[in-house]
C-alpha cells in the first residue's frame, strides 16, 4: 500500500496531524507513505518518514500554486510520480492539495469537504467536520474513514499524543527554567511584545528565563538576566522545550509542542476558537482567555481569521490581560506544577 498524506500548514496543524502518521507507521509498517508538508515542520516527521518521500513546500508557495500553471504542473507531476494508492487530507487542506489528491489518482481519497474547496470529486469518502471537536480530533476521524475503506480495520477512538522523542534525546528538565515565546503566526494572536518583556524581566528574579528570539518582532531590549536564544531548528526547540519546567507564549505551535511533550504552559489565547485548546496533557495547560470580551473568538470554528475583526477596539481580548495579572498566574501555575513534581 502506497499512501498519500496532505498537512500543508502552520506549526501547531502539523503537531496535531502527526499522530496520524505515527498510527498508520506503527499499525501497518509495510505501507509505504508519502508526505507534503512544510519547512517549518518537516522535523516533525523525521522518525516516520524519510526525507525522500517527503514533499516540502512553502505554505505561501502552495497556496499559491494554482495562480503560477508551471509550479502546480510541477506539483502534479511530484505527486501523481508516486502511484498513490489512497490519499489522506488534513482537515484543513485546500484546493491545491484536493487537486494534488485527485491526479494522484487512488481508489481512496479521504478528507473534509469545506466549503472553500472547489475540486469536483477531489474525495472519495468525505468525512463531515466534528462541530467543536479538536482538529486532532477532526484528522483521526478522517485518518479512521480511510483506513476502513483500506480494508485495515480501525483506529483507537482517539489519538495519543505525538511521540516527539526523535527531538528530545537527552532533554532534562530544570525546575527554575521558564521559556518565554513572544510570537505566533499571526500578529492579531500576539500579546504585546513589550508586555511579554517586562513579564520576562519580572520573572527573571526568581526563575531562569529564555527569551526566544523573534525576527517579526523587531529589536526588543532586555537585560542581562534574560536570556536570549534563537534556536537554529525546530529540533533544538523541541529539545530547549523539553528542558523548561514551564512556557509562556501565546496559542500557536509552541503550545501544541507544550502539549504533547507535557511541559506546563501559560497561553494567551484571544482571538483563537477554544477547539484549538490542547487535548493532550490539559491539566498542563493554563489558557488565559477573557470571556468578558464580547467579539471572541474572532477566529470562527472553521473560518480562520487573518485580523482582528474588533474595528473598534483592535486586540481587545489581548490588551484586557495586564502583565500584573499574566505575572500573578505564571507564579502560581508554576509553584502548582512544581509541587506536582516534588516526589
Amino acid at each position: 500500500m502506497n499512501i498519500g498524506l496532505f498537512e500543508v500548514n502552520q506549526l501547531g496543524d502539523n503537531v496535531v496531524f502527526l499522530p496520524v502518521v505515527q498510527a498508520l507507521r506503527m499499525r501497518f509498517p509495510a505501507w509505504k507513505i508519502f508526505l507534503a508538508t512544510t519547512p517549518t515542520a518537516a522535523q516533525l516527521y523525521d522518525a516516520d518518514v524519510p526525507p525522500a518521500r517527503r514533499l516540502v513546500i512553502p505554505l505561501a508557495d502552495f497556496r499559491r500554486a494554482w495562480r503560477h500553471p508551471i509550479r502546480l504542473a510541477r506539483l502534479v507531476a511530484r505527486v501523481f510520480s508516486e502511484r498513490l494508492d489512497a490519499s489522506i487530507l488534513a482537515d484543513d487542506q485546500g484546493n491545491v492539495a484536493h487537486l494534488l489528491a485527485l491526479f494522484a489518482g487512488g481508489r481512496v481519497r479521504a478528507g473534509m469537504r469545506r466549503d472553500y474547496v472547489k475540486v469536483p470529486r477531489s474525495l472519495t469518502h468525505a468525512v463531515p467536520p466534528l462541530a467543536g471537536k479538536s482538529p486532532a480530533i477532526q484528522n483521526w476521524e478522517i485518518a479512521r474513514a480511510a483506513i476502513r475503506a483500506l480494508g485495515g480495520g480501525d483506529l483507537p477512538a482517539t489519538p495519543s499524543a505525538p511521540d516527539l522523542g526523535h527531538l528530545l534525546l537527552g532533554a532534562v528538565r530544570r525546575p527554575k527554567r521558564i521559556i518565554v515565546h513572544p510570537g505566533a503566526s499571526m500578529a492579531f494572536k500576539r500579546w504585546p511584545a513589550d508586555r511579554f518583556r517586562e513579564l520576562a524581566v519580572r520573572l527573571a528574579g526568581d526563575f531562569e528565563v529564555i527569551w526566544i528570539e523573534q525576527p517579526e518582532l523587531g529589536e526588543i531590549r532586555l537585560p542581562d538576566t534574560v536570556t536570549r536564544v534563537a534556536p537554529a531548528s525546530l529540533g533544538e526547540f523541541v529539545h530547549l522545550l523539553g528542558t523548561a519546567s514551564l512556557l509562556v507564549g501565546n496559542n500557536s505551535g509552541p503550545m501544541n509542542l507544550a502539549a504533547a511533550i507535557g511541559t506546563p504552559a501559560v497561553i494567551l489565547s484571544g482571538p483563537s476558537h477554544p477547539i484549538w485548546d490542547p487535548i493532550w496533557n490539559a491539566e498542563k495547560i493554563l489558557i488565559l482567555r477573557d470571556a468578558s470580551v464580547s467579539c471572541i473568538p474572532c477566529e470562527q470554528e472553521r473560518r480562520p481569521s487573518m485580523q482582528c475583526t474588533n474595528f473598534a477596539n483592535p486586540m481587545a481580548c489581548m490588551n484586557a490581560w495586564s502583565v500584573e495579572t499574566v505575572h500573578a498566574r505564571t507564579l502560581e501555575w508554576a509553584a502548582h506544577h512544581a509541587a506536582a513534581a516534588t516526589p
